[in-house]
């Protein structure tokens, strides 16, 4: 009696032990932040109820489609080099955006300034 008392007991214990870790992972995955959103927030703000960015330059666009723009392994060298000079990148419009508010195509001023660096 006390041997099926005691594997009871044990199961119990393991039982109770394996669906707390699934709370507690399930808590975790809940509280991670939206990159999507945390991107829109660096380059403007983010409309949690249309999961939409307003950028600094008023323009409005789908924060994930803008944040896989920007975060693509397949880059433009224009769209680097407009990002590597603080700029942002207008996908849609090929446009780089300045940090003085100043916006020009990408790679007319990829090339200006690649050209007068030679």
């Amino acid at each position: 009696m006390k041997t099926a008392l005691t594997a009871v007991l044990v199961s119990s214990l393991f039982l109770f032990g394996c669906a707390k870790s699934d709370v507690a992972k399930e808590e975790a995955e809940l509280n991670m932040a939206n990159p999507a959103a945390v991107f829109c927030e660096q380059h403007g703000s983010y409309d949690l109820a249309t999961g939409k960015c307003a950028l600094k330059s008023g323009e409005t666009v789908d924060a994930w489609t803008y944040y896989r723009e920007h975060n693509s392994a397949d880059k433009t060298e224009a769209q680097r080099f407009c990002e590597a000079k603080k700029g942002v990148y207008l996908a849609e419009k090929k446009q780089c955006e300045l940090a003085n508010g100043d916006v020009m195509d990408a790679m007319d001023y990829f090339r200006d300034h690649q050209s007068s660096s030679n």
